[in-house]
């Protein structure tokens, strides 16, 4: 069965509005949602005609010109004979005539088209009868081909711009009354369409009370227990109950429970509802409705159709104290923990097979036991003896971090687990099921309809079990894990929204085929719709989680969330603890690299100082000399006097030599002077 969807697009103005403008408006709509490489457009002139209507429709035929057009002319409103297999653009006079349109084509007369749009043109229309029309076309359509109905109103404003605008149910101003959002504007003057904002998927209702109402026959709902025979009140148990809880919780609001005394058949239980006063928003939740005479359903036929398989599957067994060790980390995470450990264990291991030159740079000289050191950080024990050099102070430090982050992850998790249970998880696929030997259990006439010639399901040892049973074995065993079981369970999903002086007439049938699944919202008459599609806002809450695709049937799991449990971390969780710790590193590598800097800088200048001071040495040397050299004696005397006082030390008996050496006394001082000088000045020539 193919899905379909439709868009109609309401085009409102005031009737004193220019027709160029209305023209404008309506063909820039049109090629916004109706691109020119699609299907042809249907135009059709509906009721009563006038010339200003004649007018628009000209304006906007010579601005379409490369959609491919049929024009339909009807001035006879009862005169319908042919289907809609088209997008068309539909050009009505009043409103009347709008609400017979929608009665006689778009309700009676509309082929499934996978891409079927309509703008409607209405000269009088304004948001009320366009919200009743809206309404009743969302509940009008018997064709289960019709998944999803969607509808805009064009309202071309005063600021030179045209908005798109759709009404939005459980505001924060309120919890009754629809309001209406812009969710985007075509700019006149750029001819350009701008987005505002996305619809609001109504995933709070701000805490607004809504009543549960049980059907007629609730005393043999399989879904409800029977009232409290001392204070006259109900007592909901089983999936309903859990399903509009869980709900309440996600979509925040809050609920009661109401007895719906109106008649035993299900035409007056349509008559009632569809006329009910109420102060505050009802809801029917309604599922599989059960009776004396045998098995019928209420079915509330809505655009919003699609049936989905749902698997309700016992919890999974309990973890024991030692398997949960290993749970406060996922696979990842571990893998990381591994990976770090067996790095530093092997650069340990290559470090000790190398020179101690080598290994004292990385560890330091007292560190004699590395390996020991590395446990002891992880544990937080301490250090057998700490390195005394600042590489292997650094790497300490940012090994260190890291253990803190780990540890103090894992114990503040393990804590929070060993005081919970955890359960293993559930089946997620078909195949899951099989491998864990579970128990299939199914209806028969969703057997006969649905499993029934898929291939993939002969394999499994499906049970059958009524609807009566299911409740009472997911009332008793739910939350028991030992048992390993699924219920097969069809479900249609359906939303409605209905307005002021509509009458909901449901379909009595004598065979169930699905179970059926439905909200519907009062308010002095009003059907307010959830959510666009509640199978996947559910979907999107995590109420239900898409499981399996096979042969285009496409898998549920109900899932049913105790008390939130401990988290088990992965390196996303831990993220924010390791960018502290690589932060920390950074600034340890930069503090030990400037280090490193400031020495050779430091180094460097040094050693500058030290040849300004042998240049300064030299200078003031040679200044010496050529004062002394200039006031004794020039310098090859001093060089002659050096020779002769040598001599005269080497044969100090001679007379001669003994007088000159007392007489050179007092140049002594000037020879040491020169020699000096002359071997700083050989050191440098051979520098």
């Amino acid at each position: 069965m193919k899905i379909f969807k439709i868009l109609i697009v309401f085009i409102l103005f005031q009737i004193s509005s220019a027709t160029e403008s209305i023209s404008t408006a309506i063909s820039d709509v049109i090629l916004k949602f109706h691109p020119k490489y699609s299907r042809k457009l249907e135009i059709i002139l509906y009721g009563e005609n006038s010339q200003h209507l004649k007018d628009i429709l000209d304006e906007v035929q010579r601005k379409l010109k490369k959609i491919p057009k049929i024009l339909r002319n009807i001035e006879d409103t009862n005169q319908w004979n042919h289907q809609l297999k088209d997008s068309s653009l539909i050009l009505i006079k009043s409103v009347e005539n709008l609400k017979i349109f929608n009665r006689k084509a778009l309700l009676d007369n509309l082929t499934p088209n996978p891409d079927l749009k309509f703008f409607i043109y209405c000269e009088s229309a304004t948001y009320t009868s366009i919200q009743t029309v809206a309404a009743q076309i969302f509940l009008g359509h018997s064709s289960a081909h019709i998944s999803e109905f969607e509808y805009f109103i064009i309202n071309d404003n005063k600021y030179n711009q045209i908005a798109v605008q759709t009404f939005q149910y459980f505001s924060k101003k309120n919890c009754n009354h629809p309001k209406i959002i812009n969710v985007g504007y075509f700019d006149k003057i750029k001819q350009k369409w701008i987005k505002l904002s996305k619809i609001d998927k109504y995933k709070n209702l701000f805490n607004c009370e809504l009543t549960i109402g049980i059907p007629p026959n609730y005393e043999n709902s399989i879904f409800y227990k029977r009232l409290d025979p001392l204070n006259n009140k109900i007592i909901p148990m089983g999936i309903q109950e859990d399903l509009i809880k869980i709900l309440s919780q996600i979509n925040n609001f809050r609920y009661s429970y109401k007895k719906l005394n109106i008649g035993q058949t299900p035409n007056d239980f349509a008559k009632i509802v569809a006329h009910m006063e109420t102060d505050e928003p009802f809801v029917i939740f309604s599922l599989k409705s059960m009776d004396h005479m045998g098995r019928f359903e209420i079915q509330i036929t809505s655009v919003f159709f699609s049936t989905k398989t749902v698997f309700l599957i016992t919890p999974g067994e309990l973890y024991t104290p030692y398997e949960k060790l290993l749970l406060p980390f996922d696979f990842d995470t571990w893998m990381l923990l591994i990976f770090t450990f067996t790095s530093a264990l092997s650069i340990i291991f290559i470090m000790n097979r190398l020179t101690k030159t080598i290994q004292q740079i990385v560890f330091g000289k007292k560190v004699q036991t590395p390996s020991l050191n590395v446990i002891g950080t992880f544990f937080g024990i301490g250090q057998l003896r700490e390195p005394d050099n600042n590489f292997g102070r650094l790497l300490l430090i940012n090994f260190l971090l890291f253990c803190l982050v780990i540890r103090n992850a894992y114990q503040g998790v393990m804590f929070e687990m060993m005081t919970k249970e955890m359960r293993r998880p559930e089946a997620q696929t078909f195949e899951n099921l099989w491998e864990n030997n579970f128990d299939v259990y199914y209806d028969v006439e969703m057997y006969n309809h649905t499993i029934t010639g898929i291939d993939g399901w002969k394999k499994f040892n499906l049970k059958y079990m009524s609807f009566y049973d299911m409740q009472s074995f997911y009332e008793n065993n739910h939350d028991n894990s030992k048992i390993k079981a699924a219920l097969l369970v069809p479900i249609d999903w359906k939303t409605f929204i209905q307005v002021k002086g509509l009458t909901l007439w449901p379909t009595l049938k004598q065979e169930v085929k699905t179970l059926q699944v439905g909200f519907v919202f009062f308010r002095n008459n009003y059907f307010m719709y959830l959510v666009e599609n509640v199978l996947q806002r559910l979907i999107d809450a995590g109420i239900l989680q898409h499981s399996y695709t096979y042969h285009e049937e496409i898998l549920y799991k109900f899932i049913f969330p105790d008390e939130p449990g401990p988290k088990i971390l992965s390196l996303y969780d831990l993220s924010h603890g390791f960018i502290v710790w690589l932060v920390t590193c950074g600034v340890a590598v930069i503090v030990f690299f400037g280090e490193i800097l400031v020495f050779l800088v430091c180094k460097k200048r040094m050693i500058q100082e030290e040849k300004v001071e042998e240049k300064n040495d030299d200078e003031e040397d040679f200044s010496n000399c050529i004062s002394l050299s200039t006031s004794e004696s020039s310098i090859s005397s001093i060089d002659s006097d050096l020779r002769k006082f040598k001599f005269a030390k080497i044969h100090p008996i001679m007379d001669e030599n003994q007088s000159y050496l007392t007489n050179l006394e007092n140049i002594k001082p000037k020879i040491e002077l020169i020699e000096n000088f002359k071997v700083k000045k050989m050191k440098k020539s051979s520098n």
